[in-house]
């Protein structure tokens, strides 16, 4: 979604190789806290600006072929589009880490849950043996009972 933002906002940066409108464009992913560097790239492969957060290199390394993914980033590639031709692309490189840092609170959450489950069955399983345990005086009953069985003759 953002790709597609940026490369929409491009446009007329891309057409007047205006690079500091580039650069203004590419400084709102300042606000996107998982972007961690962007590229606008002109038809020809020139890069027109790029964004890079802090001292990370990732904008250095984004390819300018096509989109990728790895364990820990992925890019998303944007073509700009004038009058139905291709003037450029916008290419963003997103941090994978708030994705597994939200399956990691997910997963331990689960975790409690399951185990705060396991042990309340573990108490009344533990609290209905006792109740049942030998020696406990057992419930009340209507009465003795008697064998349907008759015993066995010698």
């Amino acid at each position: 979604m953002q790709a597609r933002i940026i490369g929409s906002n491009s446009t007329a940066a891309l057409l007047f190789s205006d690079q500091r409108a580039g650069a203004e464009i590419l400084a709102a992913l300042e606000a996107s806290p998982a972007v961690s560097g962007a590229y606008i790239i002109s038809a020809r492969g020139e890069p027109l600006a790029s964004y890079q957060r802090g001292s990370s290199n990732a904008a250095t390394a984004l390819p300018q072929a096509s989109p990728g993914a790895d364990l820990r980033f992925v890019d998303v590639r944007e073509e700009v589009q004038a009058n139905g031709c291709i003037i450029g692309n916008a290419t963003i490189r997103a941090s994978l880490a708030p994705l597994y840092r939200r399956l990691a609170a997910f997963a331990a959450y689960t975790l409690l849950v399951a185990a705060g489950s396991y042990g309340l069955a573990w108490l009344l399983v533990r609290r209905m043996r006792r109740m049942r345990a030998p020696g406990r005086a057992a419930p009340a009953s209507p009465g003795p009972r008697r064998s349907r069985h008759r015993p066995a003759q010698p």
